[in-house]
């Protein structure tokens, strides 16, 4: 299948840029980027400027994004790899939405008890697991990836919290809200 870096992809209730976040992907978790794009995305101090946004539509990283790489390694592959974490994001979060049961708490966001809350955390856990599987295969490696990516776009790191606990004390909401902001501010 032909990607394009301009794609958009329904994830949740909003529209992302497939090449932004293969870009964000690739920046953190990629071998090297081109020596432009390097130099335009990394100010004096090694620190990273600018949004995904900004240098994902560069005129670099568009050249990067047509040019295979001779180990067999390519733009394509990333942009595939990409849109599919994003579709199997996108899969969860329609499972997830209709967790009517553990979303409304009432106003005081608590469960009844700790069995109650501990029940919730373990379906949330079990959903983000078979998301993973779902989206990658069920080997260990490929579960690795659907979670080292999702890391990225929530917590902006490679590695983080359990998700059932996680997404319970920010809410459905907020992990939407973190999502987009993630997705789509960043991006």
């Amino acid at each position: 299948m032909d990607h394009n870096s301009d794609d958009m992809i329904q994830v949740g209730p909003m529209q992302v840029r497939l090449g932004d976040v293969a870009a964000y992907i690739f920046f953190h978790l990629g071998e090297s980027w081109p020596e432009q794009i390097t130099h335009d995305l990394i100010d004096w101090d090694g620190k990273l400027f600018g949004t995904v946004e900004t240098y994902a539509s560069a005129q670099a990283f568009r050249e990067w994004a047509t040019t295979p790489e001779p180990e067999g390694s390519s733009p394509e592959a990333l942009l595939e790899s990409t849109e599919q974490f994003l579709r199997g994001l996108d899969a969860l979060l329609i499972i997830l939405v209709t967790y009517e049961d553990i979303w409304s708490r009432g106003e005081d966001n608590k469960f009844p008890n700790a069995e109650a809350s501990k029940e919730a955390e373990d379906r949330i856990q079990f959903q983000f697991y078979e998301a993973a599987k779902a989206t990658f295969g069920d080997e260990k490696a490929s579960i690795r990836k659907f979670f080292r990516y999702l890391y990225l776009c929530v917590t902006q790191t490679q590695n983080g919290p359990r998700w059932g606990p996680f997404i319970l004390m920010l809410t459905y909401e907020g992990f939407i809200s973190t999502l987009e902001k993630r997705l789509t501010a960043y991006f």
